[in-house]
């Protein structure tokens, strides 16, 4: 057999890109803001199952690739593996929703690429619904998955009650499960988080700004199960960027 020229060049491209990775020990492939939980999470909280596949008991895992730029923002993105046509468009309509930390090599954002996989489990739907708040909201929902900035918005989201609690401070003060590892080192001090109110009113994409040791993970814990309801924007609820600082000091 014969090799011709244009398969010589593919060839050697392809061996180049993948050495490229190899050999560059620094390089860091681009991550879902909080990685695969918040992944999880956020398919959990958001997952519409469409109604036709539903009925027809249809389930398995849609395989999405996509690469992700140097300021994170996706690309080129694509189905891999396809289940059904309409779970194919949930897969990524719930892929839309995912932040991006780009890849680095050098300690600098670069290019990559990424397998994000989309779960269609019929009987662990059901049991997330079971669990879900349904709130039948009057305002329609944005679905341009723009993200917008309190100063963007015309009502600002609010608290939803969990637990008893009428606020999050109370929520947070009542919640609050303070690590162990830290309570042994005596650490105080604050964790800063950046976050996502989807149009739903669910929190997602959560990620620190400012970090304490062996408090992050609680910090993020308590913030990914609030609810609110939704910030509205001309009308329809919006996707919304927030912050919030949480304090952990001894009482």
């Amino acid at each position: 057999m014969v090799l011709k020229p244009s398969f010589f060049l593919f060839l050697i491209l392809s061996i180049n890109t993948v050495s490229a990775q190899i050999f560059d020990q620094s390089y860091i492939d681009p991550m879902p803001v909080g990685g695969k939980k918040q992944v999880n999470e956020l398919i959990d909280k958001e997952m519409i199952y469409p109604e036709e596949a539903f009925k027809k008991k249809i389930k398995g895992t849609v395989l999405i690739h996509t690469a992700v730029n140097e300021k994170g923002i996706p690309f080129d993105t694509k189905i891999l593996k396809s289940i059904h046509p309409e779970l194919n468009r949930e897969a990524l309509r719930l892929f839309e929703k995912i932040e991006w930390i780009p890849a680095q090599s050098a300690n600098m954002p670069t290019e990559g690429e990424k397998l994000i996989r989309v779960k269609f489990s019929i009987k662990r739907y059901k049991r997330l619904q079971a669990k879900r708040r349904e709130i039948i909201y009057k305002h329609e929902a944005d679905t341009s998955f723009k993200i917008y900035e309190l100063q963007e918005v015309d009502s600002f989201p609010k608290f939803k009650k969990l637990k008893g609690a009428s606020g999050i401070e109370s929520y947070i003060t009542e919640n609050l499960i303070y690590p162990e590892m830290a309570l042994r080192n005596s650490i105080t001090g604050y964790v800063s988080l950046q976050y996502i109110i989807e149009e739903s009113g669910n929190v997602t994409n959560v990620r620190i700004i400012k970090s304490l040791a062996y408090c992050n993970a609680e910090a993020v814990r308590l913030l990914s199960e609030m609810q609110f309801y939704p910030a509205l924007k001309q009308g329809k609820r919006v996707r919304c960027k927030a912050e919030y600082t949480i304090n952990f000091g001894f009482k």
